[in-house]
């Protein structure tokens, strides 16, 4: 926005020679008020007008599109207007300018020259001309900001200002006439039209063109010959209005009048509009409860309730606001011209009448039918007259009361004790996550501290007592025995909210004994009823500092054993009603609609109005209703539509309760489960249960598993105040790794236990034995002591975060620690829970699962362990690893250092899996090459990869070693980084050669084969070499490509590499290896192994290291034994042209 900063009209008189005089006038921003509109100013006798205000003191600002300002007094010559603009003003603001010979009163918007602020640099001048004594400047774009503004004119000495002219306007058709009678010395007349721009014209003018009925302005002044006479100071202004000539009275009447109710307050009437010589302009329609009063000529009449005046042609008037069950006449006049010459025609006037309607009844709403879990139909009974209904279904919300609180406190006589609790949330409340709780004497630990039980609907209030209360309660009331209300006016009791762990109302203050009781006066905690007065929305959640600081502020108190007010509460919280989906329903021809899609346990709550075209009656009476919370009771299956109070099997959108025992043979997914106490459910193997909001346990769950599977659950969140029981079927009897999937589950008898000692590397150093508690989150080993065991955990669900304590006791010990999966639900590691700050520094990314590779037969003795590994962070993945952990299973993370590791709901899922499937690698791009190191009867398996954001020493891309050990009897294969052996080997570049280490372990054979299972995105002309030192042999490897050797070392540690060549590169020769025979050493001898069937027939020659032969059998059968009493050496066995070496220890 810009602004008019300054205006200077500078007035500094110059005496000048003969009896012209030569002036400029200064105006300032000071001289007018700070209010915008109109402005009167006198300077040195001259005045100025116009529509500006002052701005910041002395400064003038005009406002765009209304802004002017205009001399009344004439400056004789206007000479030179200059305009300074500000430097900062606005590039494009517009003014008008207007000079002329007489005064410009109003603002224009045509007209005169028209230039913009950037017109001419900083400063425009502006030449106005002999006799042109009167200026205006209007601002018609842009608010105007100046320096100055500077008018200079010439003025004779003294002349005679002439009278304003004395102007006749007439309107004609489409015309008006100014006429005036000659002004003595007047040389001339000027008009402004219209607010256009001046003009010089004489008596009488005539304007043309006009539009009837629109008024124009006019103002004439007398211009004398400048010297000895004046232009006129006051102009003569008016306005005139032209309008067409009257004609006579319409020659006929209107015909066919008739009168239409269409309702109780509405009538319509219709005509044949008159013909004849005469067509009338409209008609007068008058209505009354009478005889309808007849106009008078010259009269017109004003539109009103009972009054219509309709143009020719409509035919129709329509009368609204009438009295209901009340005759009406109507009578009707044609009439021409308007205003003073309106002209009727009377006499012999067309009539009619109509009655309006009977009001419609009121509706009444009846009882909702039909109530189920998501519906019910609303009824109401028919009005008469009604051809519709409108019916509006609606919920109400408070939106006031945070939580339940406590509404009424009686401390009576004897032991008569009663505390009430009222639900002012807006829906219903499940009790039985809310303790009743007692803090007495001053004590800072519960007392009693007792769980609730049963749903509190909203509006609803439950009351408890003291078992040996005995006061006559209000019709209706009934409480219920808890020990928690056991108190003597010095004791503070609250109501906590089990969900949130924190208190929804406190009563006193607790941990403080106030002696005999807390207030003063009236308002004490002793030998009172207390009520809780009905503008509180919520309860005291924080513990006061001291005393009880809102006694006297929130409560109402009565006198003692005062119980009148229990069974309900007075609430004064706002509502409001919010329209279900559809709403307000329309029903024709009917008096019931089903409504369906609606939430379970939800209070709904309808109205109705009755229609007919365009009347409504009165909204009817309103009908709440609830629908039912689908409650399962009796024994029987989930999916028996007989169990269910609704009829049928409920929904994945239904909150549910269980009131029987109830059991899962398929996947049930619902919005909320609430299982009573006493009652149970159980969830049959292999079945998944998912509680996409709260699961309150007061009874007994049951997860069940077998050699089908094992059932899962998920849900938003839980509160467990009975018991579950989560089982996991073990088939074989050998080791497990288990954890617990509930809090506070003792260790099962019919099992050995161990849990891993980090530090000592050891599982015999820190005892686990039945009957012990098993720390939720941590791993152990189960050992059944039968075939085909079920271990079953028993305690409390937590689908909260769970924090995981860590050791890490030094390189020497690995820091390899076994955790558990806490959930009764498939839990899957991912890249955000290992990327996040905390966790990167206290964990490795990757996870080990552990599992025996005996399949059925599998035990402990068999030593066929392998170690499945996912890296989270990049995706990798070796021995058939994976991110997902099933439930109950144990696993191993590798710390880096001792703290505490959260598993965090936020950034790791829970979800349910039919299988246990390999998720992809994120980064697909990656040169992958897989090796799998097998010994025919177990595999092991590394993985090497090349990716630019991985560095080539031990960082998140890499995946340490899991060491199958020296007990094992698979072999151990591993790539090194540093100190670190590696199973997951991630590096940005491609070394000249990768040492490969090989530990045979206690592998019964000696017989090995080294494979690329993978070779992915290397570019075509690089060659993957496998480098045999002891065969002195390179092999090139590609995908699927095997090579076979020998070995009875228990660690191969310089045996092997890899090297990586671009084919241009390549200096040698590589030799290819021939895999027809294998040749290896044990105690009975030399053992030779035919591939190859051709060759079995074929003689086998022994050699010693001097070439002599030793010995020679024939091949007659695709394995050989050459016994002998071969002396520690180096021996070459030959078939045919084929070579091999074997060493002999």
């Amino acid at each position: 926005m810009t602004f008019l900063k300054t205006i200077l009209l500078a007035v500094i008189l110059l005496v000048g020679s003969g009896s012209v005089f030569g002036a400029t006038i200064t105006i300032n921003g000071a001289d007018m008020s700070t209010t915008d509109g109109a402005q009167s100013i006198t300077k040195s006798g001259i005045g100025f007008n116009g529509k500006m205000k002052q701005y910041q003191t002395t400064k003038i600002w005009f406002t765009s599109g209304s802004g002017y300002i205009y001399n009344t007094t004439s400056l004789g010559s206007i000479t030179k207007i200059t305009l300074s603009y500000n430097s900062g003003g606005s590039p494009s603001a517009v003014q008008r300018f207007n000079v002329g010979a007489s005064a410009m009163s109003t603002y224009l918007s045509m007209g005169g020259t028209t230039v913009s602020t950037s017109t001419g640099g900083t400063t425009y001048d502006f030449t106005g001309g002999t006799g042109n004594g009167f200026f205006n400047i209007s601002v018609s774009s842009k608010n105007l900001q100046l320096v100055s503004l500077v008018i200079e004119y010439t003025l004779p000495p003294s002349c005679t200002s002439l009278a304003a002219p004395t102007v006749t306007p007439t309107a004609g058709n489409a015309e008006a006439t100014l006429s005036w009678d000659a002004v003595t010395n007047a040389s001339s007349y000027t008009l402004i039209w219209n607010g256009g721009s001046a003009e010089t014209v004489t008596s009488p003018v005539t304007k043309t063109g006009l539009t009837n009925g629109v008024s124009y302005s006019y103002s004439v002044m007398a211009v004398g010959d400048g010297t000895t006479y004046c232009a006129t100071n006051t102009a003569a202004t008016g306005n005139v209005t032209p309008s067409a000539p009257a004609v006579g009275e319409p020659t006929n009447h209107a015909t066919s009048l008739t009168a239409t109710a269409n309702s109780s307050s509405q009538i319509t009437v219709t005509w044949a509009d008159a013909t004849g010589g005469q067509v009338p302009d409209g008609y007068l329609i008058i209505a009354s409860t009478g005889t309808p009063t007849e106009p008078v000529d010259g009269t017109a009449q004003v539109d009103d309730v009972l009054v219509k005046n309709i143009v020719q042609g409509t035919q129709t008037a329509v009368f609204t606001g009438l009295s209901a069950s009340t005759s009406y006449n109507f009578a009707i006049w044609p009439y021409t011209n308007s205003g003073a010459s309106i002209d009727y025609k009377i006499g012999s006037h067309p009539t009619a009448s109509a009655t309006t309607e009977t009001p419609l009844g009121v509706p009444v709403a009846t009882a909702a039918t039909g109530i189920s879990a998501t519906g019910f139909t609303a009824n109401w009974d028919a009005v008469s007259g009604a051809t519709e209904y409108e019916l509006n279904v609606y919920t109400k919300s408070s939106g006031a009361a945070s939580d339940l609180f406590i509404s009424e406190y009686i401390e009576g006589s004897s032991s008569n004790k009663y505390i009430e609790i009222f639900n002012g949330t807006g829906t219903s409340v499940d009790l039985s996550n809310y303790k009743l709780q007692l803090f007495a004497n001053g004590s800072s630990t519960t007392s009693n501290d007792i769980t609730l039980s049963g749903t509190l609907a909203n509006g609803a209030t439950v009351v408890y007592q003291n078992s040996s209360a005995n006061l006559t309660l209000p019709n209706g009331v009934n409480a219920s025995n808890n020990s928690a209300v056991n108190y003597n006016g010095d004791d503070a009791v609250a109501l906590y909210k089990i969900s949130t762990s924190a208190f929804v109302d406190i009563f006193g203050k607790i941990g403080e004994d106030p002696g005999s009781l807390w207030g003063t006066g009236d308002y004490v905690t002793a030998e009172k009823t207390l009520v809780r007065k009905s503008s509180v929305t919520g309860g005291v959640t924080t513990n006061p500092s001291s005393g009880f600081p809102t006694l006297s502020t929130e409560w109402d108190s009565y006198s003692q054993n005062t119980v009148s007010n229990l069974g309900s509460h007075t609430f004064s919280s706002s509502s409001s009603n919010t329209p279900i989906s559809g709403s307000p329903f329309t029903v024709s021809g009917s008096t019931n609609k089903v409504l369906t899609g609606l939430s379970s346990g939800t209070a709904y709550y309808y109205t109705v109005v009755a229609k007919k075209g365009g009347e409504n009656s009165v909204e009817s009476n309103e009908i709440s209703v609830t629908t039912l919370i689908p409650t399962f009771s009796g024994t029987g299956e989930w999916s028996e539509t007989a169990r269910w109070n609704t009829g049928a099997v409920p929904g994945t959108a239904a909150s549910v309760i269980i009131d029987g025992t109830a059991t899962v043979n398929s996947n049930i997914e619902v919005a909320g489960l609430t299982i009573n106490d006493s009652k149970s459910l159980s969830v049959n193997a292999g079945q998944q249960l998912t509680v996409t909001g709260t699961l309150t346990n007061n009874g007994t769950i049951n997860l069940l598993s077998g050699p089908s599977g094992t059932a899962t659950l998920t849900a938003g969140t839980v509160v467990d105040n009975g018991t579950a029981n989560v089982s996991q079927y073990l088939s074989a009897a050998r080791n497990w790794y288990v954890a617990s999937p509930v809090t506070a589950a003792a260790a099962p008898s019919g099992y050995t236990y161990y849990q891993r000692d980090e530090a000592q590397a050891s599982w015999d150093t820190q005892p686990f034995t039945s009957g012990k508690t098993f720390i939720r989150g941590k791993g152990y080993i189960a050992l059944p002591d039968a075939t085909g065991s079920t271990l079953t955990f028993s305690g409390k669900l937590n689908m909260a975060d769970t924090i995981v304590a860590l050791t890490y006791s030094g390189a020497s010990s690995k820091g390899f620690n076994l955790i558990g999966n806490p959930y009764p639900s498939h839990l899957t590691w991912t890249k955000t829970f290992v990327d996040d700050a905390t966790n990167a520094a206290l964990i490795e990314p990757s996870i080990y699962l552990r599992t025996n590779t005996g399949g059925s037969e599998a035990t402990n003795s068999n030593q066929l362990w392998s170690t499945p590994t996912y890296n989270a962070s990049s995706g990798a993945v070796v021995n058939s690893g994976t991110n997902i952990i099933p439930p109950m299973q144990a696993f191993w993370v590798r710390a880096k250092a001792a703290g505490n590791l959260t598993l965090d709901n936020a950034k790791l899922t829970r979800s349910h899996e039919s299988s246990n499937p390999f998720k992809a690698r994120a980064v697909d791009s990656s040169k992958n090459l897989r090796l799998v190191l097998s010994d025919s009867q177990s595999n092991d398996e590394i993985l090497l990869y090349f990716n630019e954001n991985a560095s080539n020493d031990f960082d998140r891309f890499d995946s340490p070693k899991m060491m199958n050990g020296t007990n094992s009897t698979i072999p151990d294969l591993y790539t090194m980084a540093g100190a670190e052996q590696l199973v997951i080997n991630g590096m940005s570049t491609i070394p000249a050669e990768i040492p490969l280490n090989f530990n045979a372990n206690a592998s019964k054979v000696s017989q090995f084969s080294l494979s690329a299972t993978e070779i992915r995105n290397f570019d075509s002309e690089t060659q993957i070499i496998l480098k045999d030192k002891l065969q002195n042999v390179e092999y090139a490897l590609t995908s699927g490509s095997q090579y076979n050797f020998t070995s009875d070392v228990a660690e191969n540690n310089n045996r092997f590499s890899l090297i990586f060549r671009t084919q241009g590169a390549v200096t040698g020769i590589i030799k290819t290896i021939d895999n027809s025979i294998m040749v290896y050493s044990n105690t009975m001898g030399i053992i030779v192994k035919v591939n190859d069937e051709k060759l079995i027939g074929s003689e086998v020659s022994v050699y010693n290291a001097l070439g002599q032969r030793i010995t020679s059998k024939q091949l007659n059968a695709s394995t050989v034994q050459i016994d002998n009493s071969f002396i520690p050496d180096v021996y070459l066995v030959k078939v045919n042209n084929i070579t091999k070496k074997v060493v002999v220890k």
